[in-house]
């Protein structure tokens, strides 16, 4: 029976249109063939038009072109505005889909072998792909394979004849039974090791519950602790890295936990009077930004971490909370300037106008320590980059930076190499340049990643900036 299939407006088309020239453009920046292949080559071939009931456009990349490059093909489409759906940077299975206006595109990688250019399930002549060709389609100019009339032959029979179905390819341009058990299953046990490398860290990480934050805490914060240091914990959500500072300091700190919500520092209260230090602790159920007043503050039952005073997506209960510039709770709480501040935040991507609010005590402190999370999708334009490059004009370093999902971020590596520690699938670097470090910390940028969805666009998870005594 024939699919019923829905066609496509002209509305519709026309944005097609536009993302593929602009798809097209992305990889000639590049120099990197791009090549219109399956259902795109058929209709410019024979109606000189999108099929109007085709759902999707597939474009051919090569991929001895495209296996190395893949994050900076990534980056380009995303900058041209490209939502990333779909990242597979694998030999026998390279593809990256992507949207913007609304139709999805599929770029897959053939690979050469055996007289065929091959993906998944279907192959192709390879004396097709050995020279190119280019056609007029739409008022542009875009490559094609050759000898086109016979590979569409190859891949629909009788492709002169519309046929409403949503997949007619021609028996002989799928790969054989045989071969085509033995690519899924290798494809198959590829991701099968990776689904249980991911499994076994999760299981290792909650047995070991201190390697889920193996560089934000037992790295980073043990390394900013001292004796008699002043510890500040913004956003706490549950007291786990002020119990973890109790230890490394055997309770010789004086420490606020600040966390505006009720629960959360129920919560925190608990954990730490479970320790033999909980009087070094106190405790306020207000929140820290760049104004004091009653605030709008976003609470999530089911993921308590990512409540937030700045509005997020999804379902959040809305609550008014206290709040009070750093500036306002150092002065209330007598802070000496002499002594050494160290301040953890983590509070789902205020800390730019935190920070920025933040410069002028700063100055006034001769020693600071400053760990926290960093969220560039939630930044405002530019406002981390500068809440950062006014610290570094008073004095502040980047001591460490952490990484996200990828140990070593093309970005990062191309000037500085690999980091001085790795743990899974987090690098740490020491010591990067006040520029570099602001870049990163304020921008997504896509990165390929060893785990699904195989790509990230966080570059960077932690930072810690430090202004030392002489």
């Amino acid at each position: 029976m024939t699919q019923k299939l829905t066609d496509y407006s002209k509305d519709e088309l026309a944005s097609r249109k536009l993302d593929l020239e602009e798809i097209c453009d992305v990889f000639e920046s590049l120099n990197i063939n791009c090549i219109l292949i399956d259902g795109v080559l058929l209709g410019a071939v024979r109606d000189g038009d999108f099929i109007a009931w085709d759902w999707d456009v597939e474009l051919a990349l090569f991929e001895e072109e495209v296996i190395n490059n893949t994050t900076v093909i990534l980056n380009a489409l995303h900058l041209r505005g490209f939502e990333i759906l779909l990242v597979n940077p694998f030999s026998l299975n390279y593809k990256i889909n992507v949207r913007k206006r609304g139709t999805k595109f599929s770029l897959v990688g053939l690979r050469l072998s055996m007289g065929y250019r091959y993906r998944v399930n279907f192959k192709y002549p390879a004396r097709s792909f050995k020279t190119l060709d280019e056609i007029t389609f739409l008022g542009k100019q875009y490559k094609t394979p050759s000898h086109v009339e016979s590979l569409l032959q190859f891949c629909y029979g009788d492709w002169q004849t519309p046929k409403r179905e949503r997949f007619n390819s021609n028996k002989q341009a799928y790969i054989p039974k045989s071969l085509n058990w033995l690519i899924k299953l290798i494809i198959f046990l590829r991701n099968l090791s990776i689904d249980i490398a991911h499994k076994f860290f999760n299981i290792f990480c909650k047995v070991i519950p201190r390697y889920r934050e193996y560089f934000f805490s037992v790295i980073m914060l043990k390394s900013a602790l001292q004796k008699n240091a002043t510890f500040i914990e913004i956003g706490s959500s549950d007291g786990s890295e002020m119990v973890r500072a109790l230890s490394y300091t055997k309770g010789n700190i004086n420490a606020h936990l600040i966390e505006p919500s009720p629960e959360n520092l129920e919560i925190a209260r608990r954990r730490v009077a479970k320790t033999k230090y909980a009087n070094s602790v106190t405790f306020s159920n207000s929140a820290i930004s760049s104004n004091s007043g009653l605030i709008a503050f976003f609470y999530k039952p089911q993921n308590r971490n990512l409540s937030s005073i700045r509005e997020p997506k999804g379902k959040f209960e809305k609550r008014y909370v206290q709040s009070q510039t750093l500036e306002d709770f150092l002065l209330s709480k007598n802070i000496d300037e002499s002594s050494h501040l160290v301040i953890k935040m983590d509070i789902e991507g205020e800390e730019a106008k935190v920070l920025k609010s933040s410069v002028e005590i700063f100055r006034n402190y001769k020693s600071v320590s400053i760990l926290m999370e960093v969220h560039p999708h939630e930044y405002d334009g530019d406002e981390m980059y500068f809440a950062l490059k006014g610290l570094f004009d008073i004095g502040f370093k980047a001591s460490f930076v952490e990484t996200a999902w990828v140990r070593a971020p093309r970005i990062i590596k191309e000037s500085f190499g690999s980091p001085f520690k790795f743990f899974f699938n987090r690098g740490l670097y020491r010591d990067l340049p006040d520029e570099l470090v602001a870049r990163v910390a304020s921008t997504p940028s896509i990165n390929v990643a060893l785990f699904k969805p195989f790509f990230t666009t966080k570059i960077v998870r932690s930072i810690m900036l430090e202004k030392l005594k002489d």
